[in-house]
């Protein structure tokens, strides 16, 4: 797969279209990584379905929320709310209709809390996936966190110890 050739400049000024679309395709692989190292290398599979079901609860909080009508009394103002039910966040029940933001936010902690228990619970029982192949050799390698270094073109470098 070739990326669309991005024209940069390279050190010596001059445009460069391969050291541009070489960086993009760079980029895109450790990004790739990254996301792989998250939800691939450190979740099992129920840990998975449950962050699926945990943001689709949370687009659901979003759209599906409750309306309320703020009630006036003249010469006293503000004497409550009645509550108005739920409805689509489009559409809404009433034209005088707000959301009730309380309610909401209680909907997100619950479901934010509800997932995270089950979570946790789903990564008690399974261990996560091991996705690092062995070395032949039988050695193993770790990396020195205290190594790594950031350099000016963005890039990380770090050392490994056997």
């Amino acid at each position: 797969m070739t990326a669309a050739p991005s024209f940069a400049k390279s050190c010596d000024g001059k445009t460069d279209a391969s050291s541009g679309a070489r960086d993009t395709n760079h980029r895109r692989q450790l990004w790739s990584r990254a996301l792989y190292g998250i939800f691939c290398a450190t979740m099992s599979l129920p840990q998975r379905i449950v962050l699926v079901v945990y943001c689709l609860l949370l687009v659901y909080c979003c759209l599906w929320i409750p309306f309320h009508v703020q009630t006036y009394r003249q010469g006293v103002g503000s004497t409550g709310y009645y509550r108005m039910g739920y409805a689509w966040l489009w559409i809404g029940p009433d034209r005088y209709a707000t959301p009730d933001v309380t309610l909401i936010v209680l909907r997100l902690v619950a479901a934010t809390a509800l997932s995270s228990a089950a979570f946790l619970l789903a990564g008690i029982r399974t261990k996560a996936a091991v996705t690092r192949r062995p070395d032949p050799r039988g050695r193993k390698y770790r990396l020195d966190m205290r190594s790594i270094k950031r350099h000016a073109n963005g890039a990380f470098t770090g050392r490994i110890n056997g």
